[in-house]
C-alpha cells in the first residue's frame, strides 16, 4: 500500500459532498490529510454552515488533519474587522462564536511548509508572494525558508501584511498575503513548491515547468482534489467521479 497524502482544496459549507468524499479509500488511508480552508460561506449551500461547524468540532483531535485557514474563515476568528470579506454573515458569526470550539481554534493554522522528497513545499490557501520574502531568505534552502516562516509574527487579530488583500481584491497593498492573493498574480519562487485554493476555476491548475518551482491551484469546487504519493514522489491531481488513480492526471513528479 503506497503512503500518500490527501490535499483537499475550498470547501465552503458543502460537507455532505465532503463526507462522500472522505470515504474514499485512498483518503482514509492517507498519512495525512491538508484542508486549504474556506470552510465557511456558500452563495448555494447557505443552510449548512452548522453542519461545518460541527465537522470541524468533530475532527479538531483528529491527528491525520491539518485545517489550514481561508479567507472566509478569519472574519469569523479574528477580532480584527478589516478581515471582512464577501459572503460574511454576522447572523453565522454569532452561530460560529458561540459553537466553535477551542479545541479547532487552536489547531488551524496559516500555512503549513513540508519538506517531501528534498523539496520545499508550501500548503497554504492563497500562496505567498515573492515580495513578502526577505532579502536574506534564500528558498532554495528548506533551512532558510524554516527560519523565515518561524520569524513571521502572524496574529490574526492584527493588521499584519500576509493577513491582507491586495490591489486586485480592493486591499491597499499590491499583492495579497497567505489568504487573498488571487492565482493570477503569484508567482513561482524558486526552491518553493506551492499548493494552493482560493481562486476557483472548472480544472486544476499549474504554473512552472522545471523542478525547482512550481505552483498548483487545485479549487473546482470541491471536483478535485491533490494526491501526493510519499513512496514514488508522483504528484496527481484526482478527479472526485473517477476511481482514485484512474483517469487521474499526473501533473509532475519530484526526482
Amino acid at each position: 500500500m503506497s503512503t500518500h497524502k490527501i490535499v483537499i482544496p475550498d470547501i465552503h459549507q458543502q460537507i455532505f459532498k465532503l463526507d462522500i468524499l472522505l470515504d474514499r479509500e485512498d483518503i482514509k488511508t492517507a498519512e495525512e490529510v491538508i484542508f486549504l480552508g474556506d470552510y465557511f460561506d456558500s452563495f448555494y449551500h447557505q443552510d449548512q454552515f452548522k453542519y461545518t461547524v460541527a465537522f470541524l468540532n468533530e475532527n479538531a483531535d483528529n491527528p491525520r488533519y491539518t485545517f489550514l485557514m481561508g479567507n472566509h474563515d478569519i472574519h469569523y476568528l479574528s477580532t480584527n474587522k478589516d478581515n471582512l470579506c464577501s459572503g460574511y454573515s454576522s447572523n453565522n458569526h454569532e452561530y460560529i462564536k458561540k459553537n466553535l470550539s477551542k479545541e479547532f481554534r487552536k489547531k488551524i493554522k496559516l500555512y503549513e511548509l513540508q519538506k517531501i522528497a528534498g523539496k520545499s513545499v508550501l500548503f497554504s490557501h492563497a500562496g505567498i508572494h515573492p515580495s513578502h520574502f526577505t532579502v536574506f531568505t534564500d528558498a532554495t534552502k528548506h533551512d532558510s525558508l524554516v527560519d523565515f516562516f518561524d520569524s513571521l509574527d502572524v496574529d490574526i487579530d492584527s493588521n499584519h501584511p500576509l493577513l491582507h488583500a491586495g490591489q486586485d481584491r480592493g486591499g491597499r497593498q499590491k499583492h495579497g498575503g497567505f489568504l487573498w492573493i488571487d492565482w493570477t498574480n503569484l508567482e513561482l519562487i524558486e526552491g518553493l513548491f506551492q499548493v494552493v485554493g482560493h481562486t476557483q476555476h472548472t480544472v486544476p491548475l499549474w504554473m512552472g515547468t522545471e523542478m525547482h518551482a512550481r505552483n498548483i491551484n487545485i479549487d473546482t469546487a470541491l471536483n478535485h482534489y491533490l494526491k501526493i504519493h510519499l513512496d514514488t514522489n508522483a504528484w496527481y491531481v484526482v478527479d472526485c467521479k473517477s476511481t482514485p488513480d484512474l483517469n487521474s492526471s499526473q501533473i509532475l513528479t519530484i526526482i
